[in-house]
């Protein structure tokens, strides 16, 4: 689980990411979802500092957020392949939840990131720009996944071959996006 003090600093770490991009701010409740046991009174003063952040932004802010991802419906081409990347490791968190979450730190938080990026596949096909956006904040969830994978098989040379996979897959989804993206030019 995440402390007092960690949990302060990753309030402020987002606060500060959010003044980059403020969709950071999505990740907020999932810090309150990484405490072991989140007490009221222990919630109080950073959820404050949230709403007095939001109602200190100017006005038309979050407005133009909501106009450009929600109402315009902008499209990301990506869209699509991105929620599908983050959801073959959070349908296979939450498939294989005994097995591995239960050995890792902030198990809850690896949990609630699974649930939510399968949900944010149900959004993709009306909202993609703002589903693409968010997913972009749930990639540490699958560096914990692949990373961990493997460690489901006992024998050494499955364990292997199962590293071996996802590296080959991962360097395949590499190639075709260098090869095939509309802005690989550009990387």
């Amino acid at each position: 689980g995440i402390t007092q003090e960690k949990g302060g600093r990753a309030f402020l770490y987002i606060g500060l990411a959010a003044l980059f991009h403020k969709t950071a701010c999505v990740l907020l409740p999932l810090v309150l979802l990484s405490y072991p046991r989140v007490r009221l009174k222990e919630v109080l003063l950073p959820i404050g500092i949230v709403v007095t952040g939001f109602l200190l932004l100017p006005n038309n802010a979050l407005q133009d957020m909501w106009s450009v991802y929600v109402e315009q419906q902008m499209e990301s081409s990506g869209g699509w392949i991105r929620a599908w990347m983050t959801d073959l490791p959070g349908f296979s968190m939450l498939i294989f939840r005994k097995q591995l979450l239960n050995q890792w730190p902030g198990a809850r938080l690896w949990i609630a990131l699974s649930v939510m990026s399968v949900f944010a596949l149900l959004l993709v096909k009306d909202y993609s720009t703002f589903v693409d956006r968010l997913l972009l904040y749930f990639s540490p969830m699958t560096l914990v996944f692949y990373g961990r994978f493997p460690v489901l098989w006992r024998d050494g040379a499955v364990r292997a071959a199962v590293a071996l996979a996802i590296v080959l897959f991962h360097g395949l989804i590499l190639w075709v996006w260098l090869n095939y993206a509309v802005h690989a030019e550009s990387w």
